[in-house]
């Protein structure tokens, strides 16, 4: 599947992660989270 996204707007969603994910972390961030579409 391929998207478009406002970098801005990606920037600030994934802000809310965070305080969720371990900062040891070393798995990448986008294998973490689900992106949804909704609409066209």
């Amino acid at each position: 599947m391929e998207f478009k996204i406002e970098q801005s707007v990606l920037k600030e969603e994934l802000g809310f992660l965070q305080g969720v994910l371990e900062r040891k972390e070393t798995i990448p961030i986008l294998s973490n989270i689900l992106c949804e579409s909704i609409g066209e």
